[in-house]
């Protein structure tokens, strides 16, 4: 079967529903990815990644807090529309601490592991 109806079946089996889930759809990814971090981060780890900036326990349990903090938020329906009232101090603010747990999340991808 090649590349092209593996990808048409797969689309089959998870499809969107509407045009909004399509504009959406880093809203679906982040919800995905949050849920997947709230798992590894309950699991019982045996050990943590030796990364660089992530040399201990404390501190990776600190990078996986913002990176969970991060995809909450992102995935927050409510909060995004409550970012429109926030003044352009706040907002900026909140816009940095987004971006920073996202830079966290592509630098420590690879580390996700037990």
């Amino acid at each position: 079967m090649n590349n092209r109806y593996r990808t048409i079946a797969r689309l089959r089996k998870y499809p969107f529903k509407d045009q909004t889930q399509i504009e959406n759809c880093w809203q679906h990814m982040a919800e995905y990815i949050y849920n997947c971090l709230l798992q590894y981060k309950k699991y019982n780890r045996h050990s943590h990644p030796y990364c660089e900036g992530a040399d201990t326990a404390e501190k990776w349990e600190s990078i996986l807090d913002a990176m969970v903090w991060t995809f909450g938020e992102i995935q927050n329906k409510e909060k995004i529309k409550a970012l429109a009232e926030m003044n352009e101090s706040d907002q900026a603010a909140y816009d940095e601490k987004i971006r920073n747990g996202l830079q966290l999340f592509c630098k420590y991808f690879k580390c996700l592991w037990d």
